[in-house]
């Protein structure tokens, strides 16, 4: 279906508030023919407009309604209220971190989703693991056990986690851990199923969403920060069981399955058991997480979603080429290669990769093709990564600030500002920087404040399909004036 396909949106009633300028319905030549990654033009006239806000149609977001706009944003906010729950647990505030998970399972309650859609599918899953984080939590808080779920890696996680309560009580758990051990190994090889370029078109890419998102939910912790910087892939779920078997190991279990990570397990004398898979998390890192800037990632096409390619948040890989100054263009090829020698040189002085980062941005910035954006986006976002996988996570933030003001295609993302504030925040809290908790804050309320603009909209009369499109564009499929997330 044509992914590509430009959307004509209708204006708004003249008796509605006002809201930003639409753009024109236009036409333009459809270069999906059914390939995986169809080729994004250099130039879309609807890019040419800066609409300066929500707009009030979903197709504008890529989505077949406005449940699944909602599910995007779903996502977001748990991103944002997960880590404000974490950065307290990291402090050992287990009452205000249960306080805060309560508060986005309550966030997410009060989002509607499409009955039997891909979006309650999400929302569920979402739902579900605040849940189960916010009665853990609650759970440490008042020194009784934690509660176990049902299965996979999180069952495996709290039991864990009693037992780390229990030996810091003076326990001997040992024989426990070494019986728990054996439980890990369905965890310690990657899933091909989770594969992120396993998806043929649009609906199978949001059918590998919910695969990503049970496998993400489930294998996090949920009282630490230590994500990864990039994708979040399959080996994250082999990592987070890797440390689960370091702490089962740290508590008298025997030795851990044997696996490659990166890094030196830290010292575990004086940290209170509880923290231990968290802190063993957060100094190993699997094999891809080294920093290393490549000609894919500073080239190719990004998501529209940066907490998906930078934040480690589930979702498939970018769907699309760049037509014009992609990484095959031999004209732009050999300035990437370039580029990518020179930011490799730097990563050992941050400040450095930012100069050297904001350069290039301004170089590519001097184009006039529409496009440009996502080849500035795309190495900002490399930048941002980088730095962080090297833990330059000052740095990091401070050339993610280099997005704003938002403009142009960033206004066919949902709730951009929101996504912006959530990665600032939790690299504000990786840097150990106070204002963390008032950024995700920020990112929460960015969130909610584009959900109540979506359910204005949603509550608007049906005014019909874009003058000479059938539903979404001519395939079918949503029509967006970006590519899809």
């Amino acid at each position: 279906m044509p992914l590509f396909a430009l959307i004509a949106l209708l204006a708004c009633d003249p008796a509605e508030p006002a809201q930003p300028a639409q753009p024109a319905p236009v036409t333009t030549e459809d270069l999906d023919q059914g390939q995986q990654h169809p080729p994004l033009p250099a130039d879309n006239p609807v890019w040419s407009r800066d609409v300066g806000g929500f707009v009030p149609e979903y197709r504008w977001y890529g989505e077949h309604s406005w449940a699944d706009v909602r599910m995007r944003v779903a996502g977001h906010l748990s991103a944002a209220g997960r880590d404000r729950a974490r950065l307290a647990a990291e402090r050992g505030d287990y009452a205000t971190a249960s306080q805060h998970y309560a508060d986005l399972v309550a966030t997410l309650e009060a989002i509607p989703s499409q009955r039997g859609g891909i979006s309650e599918q999400i929302n569920a899953l979402l739902l579900d693991a605040a849940r189960r984080d916010a009665a853990l939590t609650a759970a440490l808080a008042s020194g009784t056990p934690p509660p176990i779920p049902d299965s996979g890696l999180s069952a495996i996680r709290g039991r864990v986690l009693g037992l780390a309560q229990r030996h810091a009580g003076g326990a001997d758990v040992s024989a426990e851990a070494a019986a728990l051990m054996a439980d890990l190994r369905p965890h310690l090889t990657p899933r091909a199923d989770l594969d992120l370029d396993a998806f043929e078109d649009f609906n199978a890419r949001h059918a590998l969403r919910v695969r990503l998102f049970a496998a993400y939910l489930d294998s996090l912790d949920p009282l630490g920060l230590s994500e990864r910087w990039g994708y979040w892939e399959a080996d994250e779920v082999v990592r987070q069981a890797r440390v689960l078997g370091l702490t089962l190991s740290a508590l008298g279990g025997g030795d851990a399955p044997a696996g490659a990570l990166e890094g030196s397990p830290p010292p575990l004398d004086s940290v209170p058991p509880l923290r231990w898979p968290s802190v063993l998390a957060e100094a190993l890192r699997s094999p891809g997480q080294a920093p290393d800037f490549t000609v894919a990632g500073i080239g190719a096409l990004p998501t529209g979603d940066t907490l998906i390619d930078s934040g480690g948040h589930p979702g498939p890989r970018a769907i699309g080429t760049l037509q014009k100054m992609g990484i095959d263009d031999p004209a732009h090829r050999p300035w990437l290669e370039e580029t990518t020698r020179a930011l490799d040189a730097a990563l050992g002085e941050p400040q450095q990769v930012v100069r050297l980062v904001r350069a290039g941005t301004t170089e590519l910035n001097r184009y006039t093709h529409g496009s440009r954006y996502y080849n500035v986006k795309q190495l900002r976002n490399a930048g941002v990564r980088q730095l962080a996988r090297a833990g330059a996570y000052a740095e990091a933030a401070a050339l993610l600030s280099d997005n704003w003001p938002l403009h142009h295609q960033d206004w066919a993302c949902p709730n951009r500002a929101g996504i912006l504030r959530a990665l600032e925040g939790r690299l504000l809290a990786e840097a150990g920087d106070p204002r963390a908790d008032e950024v995700l804050g920020q990112a929460l309320a960015e969130g909610q404040a584009f959900l109540d603009k979506v359910s204005a909209a949603a509550q608007r009369p049906n005014r019909g399909q874009p003058p000479g499109q059938p539903p979404g564009g001519p395939g079918g499929g949503p029509a967006r004036p970006g590519p899809p997330r």
